[in-house]
């Protein structure tokens, strides 16, 4: 896929859809931290491929991602929730080990690549649009 393709496909996010971009970065920016919260290596991935694009974007929002510019706490903030959110995963795959878990409105979560277990089913739910970027990194 050329650069001005893929430049076009982030630019035509609503900005609903483009608000799942700010958590997947500060997932990224906190694992680079020197004690990250959270390490999500997954997250580091994708932002690395999207800076390939975000680069030549008309989108402030994607121009300031790829630079790292970003509110001062918030990789930190969000680190802690999505921390929080991957304990609660986790205690309940604990107590139902072959369970099935459903991510409504998933964005760009790694949640599964960080935490997957053996016996547990996994379904990532969004819009069409955000599932078709999904599909381009997972």
């Amino acid at each position: 896929m050329n650069n001005e393709k893929k430049i076009h496909e982030f630019n035509s996010f609503t900005d609903i859809s483009e608000t799942l971009l700010i958590p997947l970065y500060a997932r990224a920016i906190e694992s680079k931290s020197k004690n990250p919260i959270i390490y999500d290596k997954k997250a580091i991935e994708i932002t690395n491929n999207l800076n390939n694009y975000f680069v030549h974007s008309s989108s402030e929002l994607h121009k300031n991602l790829c630079k790292g510019k970003i509110r001062k706490k918030l990789p930190e903030s969000l680190s802690l929730r999505t921390r929080k959110f991957d304990q609660y995963v986790l205690d309940f795959i604990k107590l139902k080990p072959k369970s099935i878990i459903v991510e409504l409105g998933c964005g760009l979560s790694t949640r599964y690549h960080r935490i997957i277990k053996n016996n547990t089913e996994w379904y990532d739910l969004d819009l069409p649009n955000v599932i078709k970027i999904r599909r381009k990194f997972f």
